[in-house]
């Protein structure tokens, strides 16, 4: 459905995007991650049609929608968009506001510039969105929730080919956020609609996204689903972005990866390398660690340099025979102490 290729950009001689690439099939949800900076909004702004490319191609279904020699205006690609800031209009009730998805380039009042299948429309919305008791009120009655489903809600209203998200929630507070994102989704996803969200948040994008791009310094890292991208990153890069990962040196030898936590068969572990010398990604949940130490078979030994309480469990540092650190992660009835050696064993997949 939309199907980006080899896309680059520049803005006064420094490079934004390189040779970006990727496909998103219809009906699916994509969500572009990464800091601030990385080009994903520019990314957005180029499948709007808001900036040119320098190189590469941006299509949807078969219409080039942007090429080094072609530009298709925003207001033709027939792309629906849901602004970080809302972009309500204040004089204009909930119900007003989503009618302007479909009045177009009308400007007679409400009443009598929408036909009866676009009343219709407005009222599917109203109730897509679970604002039908609300449909007189104006945006500053409104929470930021109940805001932001109305900017769904008119963005949804013209069915259009393909819908943007810039930050949808990053107004919004935490625990409303992940509400929010869940209920977005559902709600995109009842109307079929193919969808593209940036955002800086990876709960949010593993929350919205059946494919998530790994975006840093221009460059799109990887473009996969949520589960494939935490267990098999495609570079060093995303394996400590996305979790809690950190990595470790190692050595390859006769099929197997032989580190400071252990030696285990390479197709068992996360191995980045060029050479037989690389780095070994270790996630948190995957260690067990005790302070008895003849406690776990096959472990090793550590020392506990921090500890830190995150409600839950703990979050503990803990610092190898090779002078790395690891961290790992126990349940806060698992008694350790500092400057204590442990045990530790790294249960890697069979």
């Amino acid at each position: 459905m939309l199907n980006i290729t080899f896309v680059q950009k520049h803005f006064d001689k420094k490079r934004v995007l390189s040779d970006v690439s990727l496909s998103l099939p219809k009906g699916q949800i994509g969500c572009l991650l990464g800091a601030s900076g990385c080009g994903k909004t520019t990314l957005l702004r180029i499948i709007a049609g808001f900036e040119t490319i320098d190189s590469g191609e941006v299509r949807i279904n078969d219409t080039v929608m942007s090429s080094k020699k072609s530009i298709l205006s925003p207001e033709d690609r027939k792309i629906g968009m849901v602004f970080q800031d809302y972009a309500l209009f204040p004089h204009m009730t909930v119900k007003e506001n989503i009618a302007f998805g479909l009045q177009r380039k009308k400007k007679s009042l409400f009443s009598a510039s929408l036909t009866s299948a676009d009343k219709k429309r407005v009222d599917e919305m109203l109730c897509l969105v679970g604002l039908s008791e609300s449909t007189n009120k104006y945006p500053h009655q409104l929470s930021g929730g109940q805001q932001q489903r109305v900017a769904l809600a008119r963005a949804l209203a013209p069915k259009p080919k393909l819908l943007l998200l810039d930050e949808p929630f990053s107004n919004l507070d935490v625990t409303l956020r992940e509400h929010l994102s869940v209920e977005m989704r559902s709600i995109i996803k009842k109307e079929g609609i193919t969808a593209v969200m940036v955002t800086h948040n990876q709960s949010e994008a593993f929350a919205m996204g059946d494919l998530i791009g790994i975006m840093n310094e221009g460059e799109l890292h990887q473009w996969d689903t949520p589960e494939t991208i935490y267990n098999s990153p495609a570079t060093p890069f995303v394996s400590t972005f996305i979790g809690e990962g950190t990595l470790i040196k190692g050595e390859r030898k006769e099929a197997f990866i032989h580190t400071a936590l252990g030696s285990f068969s390479e197709d068992s572990v996360t191995f980045f390398t060029s050479s037989d010398e690389g780095m070994m990604l270790v996630r948190p949940e995957k260690l067990n660690i005790s302070p008895d130490l003849p406690d776990i078979k096959n472990a090793v030994q550590g020392t506990v340099e921090q500890i830190v309480f995150k409600g839950g469990y703990h979050s503990c540092v803990i610092r190898l025979s090779s002078n790395e650190t690891i961290t790992v992660n126990t349940p806060t009835d698992t008694k350790l102490i500092l400057n204590a050696a442990v045990s530790i064993h790294y249960r890697h997949n069979h």
